[in-house]
């Protein structure tokens, strides 16, 4: 399977359960002198125990590190390592994989 290509359902460890939430995630910009964290909207459509997929208006890139804000009741920001990407509207929207 090519780098970035979304994960077929036969091949996922966790079963994926269909999602519409709202998300605030950040990235790190790391183009300055002092790093700092940028928020962005996302919108979760599908979720499992390891990861999710999420419509976001940002290209990332795989294995890029994401920071999910209030994701599963967790009040601290948890970790997602970026497993794929898919462009839904080009150069607007797009689908992103992550795993926890």
């Amino acid at each position: 399977m090519p780098e970035g290509e979304p994960i077929p359902a036969e091949q996922r460890q966790h079963e994926r359960y269909a999602a519409a939430e709202d998300i605030i995630y950040s990235t790190m910009d790391r183009g300055s002198m002092m790093p700092q964290r940028v928020y962005h909207p996302g919108r979760i459509v599908n979720k499992s125990q390891g990861g999710m997929a999420m419509r976001v208006t940002m290209p990332h890139k795989v294995d890029e590190t994401l920071w999910l804000e209030g994701v599963e009741g967790h009040t601290t920001a948890c970790l997602a390592a970026v497993r794929w990407i898919r462009e839904v509207r080009m150069g607007e929207l797009f689908e992103v994989g992550v795993q926890f």
